[in-house]
């Protein structure tokens, strides 16, 4: 009996991390109204950390989880903005600086250490960012 119960949760396990990318697959940027500007944050399909969606904030407030091989859109107000995880204590936030009608690309990225795994949050340029979030699903919110 010991081991139906492992066999439960390994498949209710992998049904979570499966549910969470479900939406559709990313086409093309919607750009940000004229008073406002886009942030897309996405996640590549990694196998490292890949059961783990730690939560994005914005200035101390909680914006979304990011699950493995998801993305979302974020709008945000022009000025500045410190994103970090909630791991915040370790990881090093991302500050940007926005204009209105502007769109950015942030990739979440975790680097593995010897005791432990820090998440990194990364401005990349525009290209970059459109061809990695190609391969990402909507984040179900």
């Amino acid at each position: 009996m010991i081991n139906m119960k492992k066999v439960v949760v390994v498949i209710l396990l992998f049904l979570n991390a499966c549910v969470a990318t479900t939406g559709s697959q990313f086409s093309e940027p919607i750009y940000a109204h004229e008073d406002e500007a886009v942030v897309y944050f996405y996640r590549p399909k990694e196998w490292v950390a890949g059961g783990l969606s730690p939560t994005v904030l914005d200035n101390g407030l909680i914006v979304s989880k990011l699950s493995n091989g998801g993305y979302f859109r974020y709008n945000v107000n022009p000025g500045k903005h410190q994103f970090f995880t909630d791991s915040m204590y370790i990881d090093k936030p991302l500050i940007l600086e926005v204009k209105q009608g502007e769109n950015h690309f942030v990739r979440l990225d975790f680097k593995s250490g010897a005791f432990t795994g820090t998440w990194m949050l990364n401005r990349v340029f525009p290209d970059q960012g459109l061809e990695e979030i190609s391969k990402c699903k909507k984040q179900i919110q």
